[in-house]
């Protein structure tokens, strides 16, 4: 602050107030019996349909399973806990976003990180993933992959061909494929970057947030 010719990369906080539509409507949700019973654990019925359609209009996922969770970090450790034995290996590509890091230590599995490279445009390398996901055995396997599209921290969009390369080769070894999409709408198609798309499948876990929307 003050300083000429420097460029904050500090954590952008919202200093703004909602909405006043919005206060008026949680004011509203206060006085409604269902506000203060325990509710469905995996969401509200009629958000999880709202949510499906959004994810089928804009994502183009379809017949997808929804669950709606206290943000995308819960989904993620959420996600760590169903699929992840404590030495089962798990795929994050350096650059990762430190709290799928922190997922995954916290449930017993630090030590089974493997940290994969970048590429030369900075999207995750997937001639090493199909290499390294075709060398498993008996005592080493590849449970989980992570990616995170646009990447949290360098923001770069993986191209559509080169997600959907990386959900092959995580189908073909019997992986999961974890994409977190938070950044979704930080994409620049005028400035010549890719769109976000994202990929499905019975192999495929994707990640939504509010936070950033």
């Amino acid at each position: 602050r003050g300083k000429e010719g420097v460029m904050s990369l500090a954590q952008g906080i919202v200093h703004w107030s909602p909405p006043s539509c919005v206060a008026e409507a949680v004011a509203r949700a206060a006085s409604e019996p269902d506000t203060h019973l325990y509710g469905a654990d995996d969401g509200m019925a009629t958000l999880r349909q709202a949510l499906a359609e959004k994810l089928r209009t804009e994502n183009g996922l379809i017949d997808v399973d929804v669950m709606v969770t206290a943000g995308a970090n819960q989904a993620y450790a959420n996600i760590v806990m169903a699929l992840l034995d404590s030495d089962d290996e798990a795929v994050l590509f350096a650059p990762y976003y430190f709290n799928h890091q922190m997922a995954i230590q916290m449930t017993g599995g630090g030590d089974r990180i493997v940290l994969g490279p970048c590429d030369q445009d900075s999207f995750p390398d997937a001639a090493w993933l199909e290499e390294r996901l075709a060398q498993r055995t008996s005592e080493r396997r590849i449970k989980m992959v992570t990616v995170v599209n646009p990447c949290n921290p360098t923001g770069v969009m993986m191209p559509k061909a080169h997600l959907e390369r990386i959900s092959a080769a995580c189908k073909k070894h019997s992986a999961w494929l974890v994409a977190d999409n938070t950044y979704e709408h930080f994409s620049y198609e005028i400035e010549g970057h890719p769109a976000h798309t994202c990929v499905g499948g019975d192999h495929v876990v994707n990640i939504f947030s509010f936070s950033k929307a």
